[in-house]
C-alpha cells in the first residue's frame, strides 16, 4: 500500500495560473515608462510613485518587489505545501522580476523560469512568466500582430512551453489577451494565432496533450454578455466562437477521438455561483482567467485530466482566505493615486485576480501498476 501511494504521488502533477497584478521590478526603464504608478523617477508625463523606496516588511528593510514576491510564494504554497509543479503568471514586468521570484522559490523544487514580454521588438511591461519543476523540452513565443492604432501598446505574445514529463509531451499555452479598453477584434487577433498553433500541433491527432491557460479578458460565456461598445465583430468572440471550448465533458469524451481540436473550458466543472476569478469595483466579478483542456487530456493515454481537481481560490477556502476581504472580494495590491502624477504604494494586498488550479496524471502503464497495487 505504501508503494501504491508513493507511485500515485509520482504520476500526478499540478498546474496553477495566476494573474499577479502588476508584479514590477525595481528599475525605471523604457519598459515601464508608460506605467508611472510603478516609477520612482518621473517619466515624460511627470508621473512617478514611491515604488522604489525601501520598506519595512517581516522585520527587514526590503523592496515592494520583494513584498510582492512574498505574496506570490504564499499563494503557491497555499495550494500545495511545496507549490504546484507548473505555475503560469500574467502581469510580470520583466525577466528581472521573474528571476527574483524564481530565486525566492527555488527551494520548493522549481528548476526553470521563462519570461515573455516583447512583441515585434517592442517591450511590454505586462508580460508573462512560467516557472516549473519539470525541465522544458521546447520553448517559444507566438507573436500577435498589433494593429496600427496600438503601435504604442503592442498586443502581448503567447508563451508556448513544451514539457517532457516521464516520456510524455505536454504543451502549456500561457495567454494574456488585450483588456476591455479595446474592442473584441483585438482579442480575436490573439485567439486566431493561438488557434492556428494548436491546429498545427494537433492536426488529426487527438492524442496531443495540451492546456490553454491565462487571463483572456473574456468570460467563458462572453457572447452572452457582449458589451455593445466592444462588439465590432458582429457578435463573434475570441474565447467562444474562435477558440470554441465545449461546455461539457461528455462532448470531450464523445468527440475526442473524432475531432482532434475539441476543447473544454473547466469553468463548466463548477456551480454557476462559483464561477468567478477577477473582481473590479466598476464591473463586479468576471471569469477572465481560464484553464481550457485539449481533447488529448481525456483519452486515458499519456497525460490525462484528474477529474474534479479544477478549482479557483475563493474566500470560503481556508487555504486561500487570506487573499480576500470580509465581503469576499480580492485583497488587491494597495496603491492610491494621490494626484494625476503621483501614486503611493503601501504594504498589503495581493491581486484583483484569484488563482486557478488543476491536476493531471500519467495514464499509461504506470497508472495500471498503481491500480493493480491498490487491488
Amino acid at each position: 500500500r505504501d508503494h501504491y501511494f508513493d507511485l500515485l504521488n509520482e504520476i500526478t502533477f499540478s498546474l496553477m495560473t495566476y494573474n499577479v497584478e502588476n508584479f514590477f521590478d525595481q528599475k525605471d526603464d523604457a519598459r515601464n515608462s508608460s506605467y508611472g504608478d510603478f516609477r520612482f523617477t518621473p517619466n515624460s508625463k511627470g508621473q512617478s510613485s514611491n515604488y522604489g523606496e525601501p520598506v519595512s516588511f517581516g522585520g527587514e528593510v526590503t523592496t515592494f518587489t520583494n513584498v510582492k514576491i512574498h505574496g506570490i510564494r504564499q499563494v503557491l504554497t497555499a495550494y500545495l505545501p511545496q507549490g504546484p509543479q507548473i505555475a503560469a503568471f500574467q502581469e510580470v514586468e520583466s525577466q528581472d522580476a521573474l528571476d527574483e521570484l524564481f530565486s525566492a522559490v527555488k527551494d520548493l523544487g522549481y528548476q526553470e523560469a521563462k519570461f515573455a514580454g516583447k512583441v515585434e521588438d517592442q517591450e511590454t511591461a505586462i508580460g508573462l512568466g512560467i516557472i516549473s519543476k519539470f525541465p522544458i523540452a521546447e520553448y517559444s513565443t507566438i507573436e500577435t500582430p498589433t494593429p496600427k492604432e496600438l503601435k504604442d501598446e503592442p498586443l502581448r505574445p503567447i508563451q508556448k512551453v513544451v514539457f517532457e514529463i516521464k516520456g510524455h509531451r505536454f504543451i502549456v499555452y500561457n495567454n494574456h489577451w488585450k483588456s476591455k479598453s479595446g474592442p473584441e477584434s483585438q482579442r480575436i487577433l490573439s485567439a486566431k494565432v493561438l488557434k492556428a498553433d494548436i491546429e498545427r500541433e494537433v492536426g488529426n491527432n487527438s492524442a496531443v496533450d495540451y492546456v490553454v491557460v491565462g487571463d483572456f479578458n473574456s468570460n467563458y460565456d462572453e457572447d452572452k454578455h457582449f458589451d455593445p461598445m466592444l462588439n465590432d465583430t458582429g457578435g463573434v468572440t475570441g474565447i467562444v466562437q474562435v477558440i470554441g471550448a465545449e461546455d461539457s465533458e461528455k462532448a470531450m469524451i464523445d468527440k475526442g477521438a473524432k475531432k482532434a481540436a475539441t476543447k473544454y473550458d473547466l469553468y463548466y466543472e463548477l456551480p454557476v455561483d462559483m464561477r468567478k476569478s477577477e473582481y473590479s469595483e466598476k464591473f463586479g466579478w468576471s471569469t477572465f482567467d481560464h484553464i481550457i483542456l485539449g481533447a488529448g487530456l481525456y483519452d486515458q493515454l499519456g497525460i490525462s485530466y484528474l477529474h474534479g481537481t479544477f478549482g479557483i481560490g475563493n474566500a470560503l477556502d481556508k487555504n486561500f482566505g487570506f487573499l480576500f476581504n470580509d465581503d469576499g472580494t480580492p485583497k488587491r495590491w494597495r496603491a492610491n493615486r494621490e494626484s494625476t502624477t503621483f501614486t503611493r504604494h503601501s504594504i498589503g494586498g495581493y491581486s484583483d485576480h484569484a488563482p486557478l488550479f488543476v491536476q493531471f496524471y500519467i495514464s499509461d502503464a504506470q497508472k495500471e501498476e498503481a491500480v493493480a497495487l491498490e487491488e
